[in-house]
C-alpha cells in the first residue's frame, strides 16, 4: 500500500517549523527567562533545553486538549527537532544521530496514522453485530 505521507517532506516541514518565533511561544508557555528582542534561535534553544531537562514531568504544561504534556508525541518530536535545529546551529558531529532520531519518530508516528485510517476503514465495512 503506498503511504500518502512523505517521510522526506514531514521531515522537512518538522525541522523547518523550528524557527524563533516558535522558540519565543515554547518559552514563554515553559516560563523560561530570555530577552524577546536580544536572544538567538541558538541561545533560546539552550535555555529552553536547559528549562525543560530540570522540570519534573508534572510540571510540563498540558496541551491545548488537556492532554499530559511529558507523553504528548508531538511535543516530544519538537523537542527533537529543537535539539537537532541546536546541532546544525553549532556544527555539532552528532547531527547526523539527532536527523536519524527525527526520522524514526516521524516513521513511527506515520505507521500509526496509516494503521489507525487502516482501521477506520475495515470498521466501516465490517458488520455492526455477528
Amino acid at each position: 500500500m503506498k503511504s500518502k505521507y512523505n517521510l522526506e517532506e514531514e521531515f522537512n516541514k518538522t525541522v523547518n517549523s523550528i524557527t524563533r518565533e516558535f522558540m519565543l511561544e515554547r518559552c514563554n508557555l515553559y516560563k523560561v527567562q530570555h530577552r524577546k528582542n536580544e536572544d538567538t534561535i541558538e541561545t533560546l534553544c539552550v535555555k529552553y533545553l536547559r528549562k525543560l531537562d530540570k522540570m519534573e514531568p508534572w510540571d510540563i504544561p498540558d496541551d491545548e486538549n488537556g492532554n499530559a504534556g511529558w507523553i504528548n508525541p508531538d511535543r516530544m518530536l519538537e523537542d527533537e527537532a529543537i535539539k537537532l535545529t541546536l546541532a546544525r546551529i553549532n556544527e555539532n558531529p552528532f547531527q547526523k544521530t539527532y536527523e536519524d532520531k527525527v526520522r524514526n519518530l516521524i516513521s513511527g508516528y506515520i505507521k500509526q496514522i496509516e494503521e489507525a485510517e487502516l482501521i477506520k476503514k475495515y470498521k466501516k465495512y465490517m458488520p455492526k453485530k455477528m
